[in-house]
């Protein structure tokens, strides 16, 4: 695993009582801790940090930044473990238009990182 415990205490503890619990900072370490119980088979709780995350996302940055975007297309993916096909499938299409929006098709800030994983998923849902 690539975060130790003392790792995960920090990101859970310390950013909120620095930034506060509603602040963007503190949504983002949310994230990553929801990553590390996705890569251990843990998908309620992923589901339940990502699901606070783009909430706080939402109100911070707003539902159409692609910040947001990012944190929910990760959401998107829990669900797809998880067998939540129909709302996966709605919010990785809502995440993919809002990329496009934001970003234009040659623009290195979308990546293609992102945009492998927003077609995986789509694609694995296709499949179902």
């Amino acid at each position: 695993m690539w975060l130790k415990s003392d790792d995960r205490k920090w990101l859970n503890f310390k950013r909120p009582l620095t930034y506060g619990p509603r602040h963007v900072e503190t949504a983002a370490a949310i994230a990553i801790l929801a990553g590390v119980y996705e890569e251990q088979g843990k998908y309620q709780q992923a589901e339940e940090l990502l699901r606070r995350s783009v909430d706080i996302k939402e109100t911070g940055f707003g539902p159409t930044h692609p910040l947001t975007a990012t944190t929910t297309s990760s959401l998107a993916s829990v669900l797809i473990y998880q067998g939540e096909y129909d709302e996966a499938e709605k919010l990785l299409v809502n995440a993919a238009k809002i990329h496009e929006k934001a970003w234009p098709p040659n623009n290195e800030n979308i990546g293609l990182g992102l945009r492998l994983n927003l077609a995986t998923d789509l694609e694995a849902l296709a499949q179902v």
